[in-house]
Protein backbone atom coordinates (compact mmCIF):
# COMPACT_ATOMS: atom_id res chain seq x y z
CA UNK A 1 0.00 0.00 0.00
CA UNK A 2 2.94 2.20 0.85
CA UNK A 3 4.65 1.99 -2.38
CA UNK A 4 0.95 2.89 -4.42
CA UNK A 5 0.45 5.78 -2.54
CA UNK A 6 4.34 6.42 -3.00
CA UNK A 7 3.64 5.89 -6.77
CA UNK A 8 0.49 8.07 -6.65
CA UNK A 9 2.09 10.89 -5.15
CA UNK A 10 5.19 10.77 -7.66
CA UNK A 11 2.45 10.39 -10.52
CA UNK A 12 0.35 13.78 -9.54
CA UNK A 13 4.13 15.52 -9.32
CA UNK A 14 4.72 15.08 -12.47
CA UNK A 15 1.60 15.53 -14.01
CA UNK A 16 1.13 19.27 -12.25
CA UNK A 17 4.60 20.19 -13.79
CA UNK A 18 4.52 18.24 -17.17
CA UNK A 19 0.93 18.29 -18.89
CA UNK A 20 0.41 20.26 -20.99
CA UNK A 21 -2.49 23.08 -21.15
CA UNK A 22 -5.18 23.59 -24.16
CA UNK A 23 -6.07 26.66 -25.51
CA UNK A 24 -8.63 27.24 -28.27
CA UNK A 25 -7.42 29.63 -31.35
CA UNK A 26 -9.27 30.86 -34.43
CA UNK A 27 -6.56 31.12 -37.35
CA UNK A 28 -7.27 32.18 -40.92
CA UNK A 29 -7.55 29.35 -43.39
CA UNK A 30 -4.76 30.38 -45.07
CA UNK A 31 -2.61 30.25 -42.39
CA UNK A 32 -3.81 26.78 -40.83
CA UNK A 33 -3.31 25.55 -44.65
CA UNK A 34 0.90 26.52 -44.19
CA UNK A 35 0.83 25.44 -40.76
CA UNK A 36 -0.76 22.04 -41.88
CA UNK A 37 1.96 22.18 -44.95
CA UNK A 38 4.97 22.52 -43.10
CA UNK A 39 3.70 19.88 -40.31
CA UNK A 40 3.28 17.60 -43.05
CA UNK A 41 6.76 18.39 -44.69
CA UNK A 42 8.08 18.38 -41.73
CA UNK A 43 6.74 15.03 -39.89
CA UNK A 44 5.35 17.02 -37.17
CA UNK A 45 2.48 18.28 -35.18
CA UNK A 46 0.90 21.65 -35.24
CA UNK A 47 0.94 21.81 -31.46
CA UNK A 48 4.76 21.07 -31.70
CA UNK A 49 5.18 23.87 -34.44
CA UNK A 50 3.47 26.47 -32.96
CA UNK A 51 5.11 25.93 -29.25
CA UNK A 52 8.52 26.18 -31.72
CA UNK A 53 7.31 29.25 -33.29
CA UNK A 54 5.97 30.65 -30.29
CA UNK A 55 8.98 30.02 -28.39
CA UNK A 56 10.96 31.74 -30.83
CA UNK A 57 8.87 35.13 -31.14
CA UNK A 58 9.44 35.15 -27.24
CA UNK A 59 12.82 36.10 -28.25
CA UNK A 60 11.91 38.72 -30.42
CA UNK A 61 9.31 40.08 -28.00
CA UNK A 62 13.03 40.17 -25.45
CA UNK A 63 14.92 41.91 -28.09
CA UNK A 64 11.56 44.54 -28.47
CA UNK A 65 11.48 45.02 -24.71
CA UNK A 66 15.62 45.43 -23.86
CA UNK A 67 15.39 48.24 -26.82
CA UNK A 68 12.25 49.64 -25.12
CA UNK A 69 13.58 49.58 -21.93
CA UNK A 70 16.87 51.01 -23.49
CA UNK A 71 15.34 53.84 -25.10
CA UNK A 72 13.57 55.13 -21.90
CA UNK A 73 17.03 55.05 -19.95
CA UNK A 74 18.42 57.55 -22.53
CA UNK A 75 15.12 59.36 -22.27
CA UNK A 76 15.30 59.63 -18.80
CA UNK A 77 12.05 57.17 -17.35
Amino acid sequence: MFIANVLQCIYKYIQRFTMKKAINIRLDKELLDNLDEYAKELDRTRTYLIEKFISAYFDTLDEMISYKRIDEVKKGM
